[in-house]
């Protein structure tokens, strides 16, 4: 009953145009982002010699990244989509 009670809570508001997860739109995202931009930055170095060496393609960077110990935002092994994004805000900033 409570799950019922909620979801039509939610419902009605949004229904009165009130917008919902305000927070993670303008201060998470924000955050989260910037944090982003700063790792890309810190790793430009690493990925300038990787692309020196004649890496360039989104598995051999995630590849190289790994054998270096070089640990993802969340500790694990890199993957394509992750260097792929890394690699953007990399050449961005």
């Amino acid at each position: 009953m409570i799950s019922q009670r909620t979801k039509s809570a939610l419902a009605a508001a949004k229904a009165r145009g009130v917008e919902l997860g305000k927070y993670g739109k303008t201060v998470l995202a924000a955050r989260n982002h910037g944090e982003a931009v700063k790792r890309a930055w810190d790793l430009r170095p690493i990925l300038a010699e990787l692309e020196a060496l004649g890496i360039s393609s989104t598995r051999g960077v995630a590849h190289a990244l790994d054998e270096r110990g070089v640990p993802t935002p969340t500790g694990k092994r890199w993957n394509q989509t992750s260097t792929v994004r890394i690699l953007r805000l990399a050449r961005a900033a």
